[in-house]
């Protein structure tokens, strides 16, 4: 027969363990969040730079075609697609920095 002192030990001690692993599953969960590539965004910094490096990479001269003295002006697509970008990126991070001082 079993000693119900002990009964009552092991009983705290497995109640201890359940605690103990329910504490690590929630701090697996708030890291799995953290670190989930849909919470990157959320950073202003990140996005900020995202816009910046897009307009950078649109904005620079092609290193590639050699630079004559009256360069030929961008085609009328080049244009619009350059400025759609332009605009697209501004109202990503402005709606994203709105959406952070809600």
């Amino acid at each position: 027969m079993s000693n119900p002192d002990d009964d009552h030990k092991i009983e705290l001690a497995r109640r201890g363990l359940t605690d103990k692993l329910d504490e690590l599953r929630r701090r697996a969960k708030l890291i799995r969040t953290r670190l989930s590539p849909s919470t990157y965004w959320n950073m202003p910094i990140l996005r900020f730079g995202v816009g910046l490096a897009a307009g950078y990479a649109l904005g620079r001269r092609p290193t590639s075609v050699a630079t004559v003295e009256h360069p030929r002006s961008p085609s009328i697509l080049h244009a619009v697609v350059r400025a759609g970008l332009a605009a697209a990126t501004a109202s990503l991070v402005r709606r994203a920095l709105d959406r952070d001082h809600e």
